[in-house]
């Protein structure tokens, strides 16, 4: 009998505390499955990447974003990655160290607002199904804290369905407010998909001084606002029009993508099925997604559950559909795949809360082996994933640059052209000697420590640079005396929005280097149409007076 007492109580205490042991074992899972990340990534950008590296090492120096250099996003992540490379130097293993750490953070939030609506050990399957098979916006660094205040803000709404406390709300709009400060149009979105689901809640609920808090709302939505605001306000103050344009492309021709209202659904039910089709496994898993939702609303239909349940289930459902519709807004502008990643987390959630009730009257038996399979199907992934990133952490792929320290799978080529660019432009240029990058190949900057003699990094077609933008940057260049021009074969492409370099945009300044420069070196694949990170190719262009170089008389 002891023993058997001493069991109860263990598992009373069990019981008690298993949200909180689930959450132990998913920090560990997150740690085991994320850890082989910090000294690789999949492919690194000449451009996209190497223009965040930049932008990243810029603050250490005391610049601004948006005043000093152009930034595309909100400000809060430029200086979140600044201090992890501030504590860990300055190198892009740094990055990824806070890319990991702000990714556990994703997957935390991720797993305390599913426990708060099925039980803890479902809520930990689906975290690590969730950071097995996120869709990763791959070609930036910013939009993991994104995700994760996106999670957080929801995870504040569903404890405020199950009870409507004030400090949800409170809490549920700083997160807001940080989304907002990572990218400004998803984080205002969002705002207004809270308020509305906190509307929502109390028009479900009946709560009696709706009248009151509809007035709260609007203040703190106002509010909200007001801040977010003043926060931009403060770094764009002064910047001319056109720089404030490069910052935020929010116009369709500021965009390479542009939405084509008739193929949106298509795009769509691509990106959602493709997969299902893609093997028995995900077969199966696709159609006991299917049935799980099916019996899910049989169950909300026949009144099956406990009626606090079932209205606290609609309401989430609810709640997760307005933020799937209006976390496409960009998606429904631009008609650009990696738009949808948004929404891939609530994907995530709505698929595991239809499993979690879906399943619920099936034997015992058999819902422990679904789950069993779902775990051992993850684990299979990343143990995959794991032997595949191991595979590429060979000496043939990793980047010695001080400034770089990790492995990446471009190929052999991209490596040894960004290698020996690099190492001309530091054999040849001298002590705090600038040079000029184009169309887009910020990564030299960084990897050479060099500063770019101009605000402007990016020269691509969609970027619409002014013939005033191009006088001035022609004046500092000759001002700041470049002397050498970094010139990549991405500067005449067939991707959308990129263009010609001199022809189809820039012509002032296309001009202005091919009068004043010289080719002297080329490295890579120069022959060959330019990619995002790949057939990589370089020129260097070297002034043809140097002695001359300065500004014109």
């Amino acid at each position: 009998m002891p023993l058997l007492e001493k069991i109860k109580t263990l598992l009373g205490q069990f019981t008690r505390h298993q949200k909180t042991f689930f959450l132990f074992l998913t920090i560990l899972a997150g740690v085991w499955i994320l850890c082989p990340y910090h000294n690789f990534q999949n492919l690194l950008s000449q451009g996209d990447h190497g223009f965040q590296l930049c932008c990243f090492s810029r603050v250490l120096q005391g610049e601004m974003p948006y005043r000093d250099y152009p930034w595309l996003y909100g400000p809060l992540m430029i200086y979140y990655y600044g201090l992890f490379l501030k504590l860990f130097g300055i190198s892009i293993h740094s990055v990824l160290i806070g890319q990991i750490v702000v990714n556990l953070f994703s997957g935390s939030f991720f797993y305390l607002a599913m426990s708060s609506v099925i039980s803890p050990a479902m809520a930990f399957l689906a975290t690590v199904w969730f950071w097995t098979y996120n869709t990763d916006f791959f070609y930036t660094y910013n939009h993991a804290g994104g995700i994760t205040a996106l999670l957080a803000t929801l995870y504040c709404i569903f404890l405020y369905i199950r009870a409507p406390k004030k400090s949800y709300i409170y809490f549920g709009l700083f997160f807001v407010l940080v989304f907002s400060l990572i990218k400004l149009n998803s984080g205002l979105f969002t705002l207004a998909a809270f308020f509305a689901s906190l509307l929502f809640i109390d028009f479900f609920n009946k709560t009696s001084d709706r009248r009151a808090k509809r007035y709260r709302y609007f203040f703190l939505a106002l509010l909200g606002i007001s801040i977010i605001g003043s926060i931009y306000w403060f770094f764009l103050r002064g910047l001319p029009l056109d720089h404030i344009r490069v910052c935020f492309p929010y116009l369709s021709s500021d965009r390479p993508y542009h939405a084509i209202p008739g193929n949106l659904f298509q795009i769509f039910w691509r990106f959602n099925t493709s997969a299902l089709f893609n093997g028995w496994t995900n077969l199966f898993f696709g159609l006991l997604i299917i049935f799980s939702t099916i019996q899910t609303f049989l169950l909300l239909s026949g009144k099956r559950l406990d009626k606090t349940v079932s209205d606290q289930l609609r309401l989430i459902l609810i709640i997760l559909l307005v933020f799937c519709v209006l976390g496409l807004h960009e998606f429904f502008i631009t008609g650009a795949l990696f738009t949808m990643f948004w929404i891939v987390p609530l994907k995530f959630m709505l698929m595991f809360i239809f499993l979690w009730f879906g399943i619920k009257k099936l034997p015992v038996f058999i819902r422990i082996s679904l789950y069993a399979l779902i775990l051992l199907t993850a684990v299979q992934q990343i143990m995959g994933q794991h032997q595949s990133i191991q595979m590429v952490k060979n000496p043939y792929q990793y980047m010695p640059q001080e400034k770089a320290k990790i492995y990446v799978a471009n190929s052999v080529q991209w490596l040894d052209t960004v290698k020996k660019t690099t190492e001309y432009l530091e054999s040849h240029l001298k002590d705090k000697e600038l040079f000029f990058a184009i169309p887009h190949d910020s990564i030299y900057y960084y990897l050479t420590g060099r500063d770019s003699p101009t605000w402007q990094l990016e020269f691509f077609k969609f970027h619409n640079i002014s013939p005033r933008q191009e006088r001035e940057i022609i004046r500092q260049l000759e001002e700041k005396k470049v002397n050498y021009v970094l010139l990549s074969n991405r500067c005449d492409t067939k991707e959308a929005g990129v263009g010609t370099f001199g022809t189809t945009h820039c012509p002032l300044l296309a001009r202005y280097i091919y009068e004043n420069f010289n080719i002297t070196a080329t490295f890579g694949n120069w022959p060959h149409e330019g990619g995002w990170a790949w057939n990589h190719g370089t020129k260097i262009l070297k002034r043809k007076n140097i002695k001359s170089a300065g500004p014109s008389p």
